[in-house]
């Protein structure tokens, strides 16, 4: 079995940005909501998804999307249409997504979207600090 991955990221192995991304958020996030949050998988009617940031009672659950923004970002907004049609199917009372390294799509996908994305939750997280988007 190898070594944890937050072990591996002190250590100085190489780790994609994204993954950097949401271990950084879900740390992040753990600490400002007092809960701790776990990449785990969830059921959702007979599949199962995984997502980047759980409780373990899963109220609350969400993931991270590491984009970087550019002119027609179709599938950027399909994987974060995926993830926000997968949430909504939860039973979490709080579902949330976490944005980072360009607000752009973000802001671009709320403006284009809002009115068909119910009881989500966006943030953009700078590695430093939360921003409510929506």
């Amino acid at each position: 079995m190898g070594m944890p991955i937050e072990k591996l990221i002190k250590e100085g192995t190489n780790v994609r940005p994204s993954k950097q991304f949401e271990m950084d958020a879900r740390e992040f996030l753990s600490k400002k909501w007092g809960v701790e949050l776990e990449e785990r998988k969830v059921k959702i009617g007979e599949a199962f998804k995984k997502f980047d940031m759980v409780s373990e009672d899963e109220s609350l659950i969400g993931d991270a999307k590491y984009m970087k923004n550019i002119p027609v970002p179709a599938a950027k907004w399909s994987d974060i249409s995926e993830c926000i049609w997968l949430l909504q199917k939860t039973k979490a009372k709080r579902k949330f997504m976490v944005f980072g390294q360009d607000i752009e799509i973000a802001e671009r996908y709320l403006k284009r979207w809002s009115s068909i994305v119910k009881d989500i939750e966006f943030y953009f997280f700078d590695g430093k600090k939360l921003e409510r988007l929506d």
